[in-house]
């Protein structure tokens, strides 16, 4: 696990949109999987593909006890700039942020971790016409918040 470490690092917070949730949501993962690395390391011929799946349904089961838990208000908070990072990443990473949670773990998934559909589906626990819509739907909102031109020619066409 030690080898796949910063990897599914990256898509905790491609998920999580911060650090702490992250890593927050990394140590959940890697608990997990410890408690259960007898079986994992008979039975599992992918270890990474093990880890990110159950990376991915913690993140789904922290989402649904965090509507209970937290209260949100539908802002995204103001994300410190770091020196280390390019700008651009920093959009993309702020742009992220902004997107549903469903969204943003298909967007992650099929094109950060370059799963198929199906292979998102699996780990998300819902249809593939959901995964492609969600995707769709994520695209486009990281589109129109990246690129100004997308957006003014998304107003022409109407």
């Amino acid at each position: 696990m030690a080898g796949c470490h910063q990897r599914l690092f990256n898509v905790a917070y491609a998920l999580c949109g911060n650090r702490q949730d992250a890593e927050d949501l990394l140590q959940v993962t890697l608990e997990k999987i410890y408690s259960r690395w007898s079986k994992v390391d008979a039975d599992v011929d992918d270890p990474y593909a093990y880890a990110r799946r159950t990376l991915t349904h913690a993140h789904i089961s922290e989402r649904r006890r965090a509507r209970w838990r937290r209260e949100r208000t539908g802002e995204v908070p103001e994300q410190p700039a770091r020196h280390d990072v390019p700008e651009d990443r920093l959009a993309l990473q702020q742009a992220l942020a902004k997107l549903p949670p469903r969204q943003r773990q298909a967007v992650v998934l099929r094109h950060l971790e370059d799963l198929s559909v199906a292979e998102t589906a699996e780990l998300m626990r819902c249809g593939e016409g959901t995964v492609k819509r969600s995707a769709y739907d994520g695209l486009r909102a990281l589109r129109r918040d990246l690129d100004p031109s997308f957006r003014n020619d998304q107003e022409e066409a109407r």
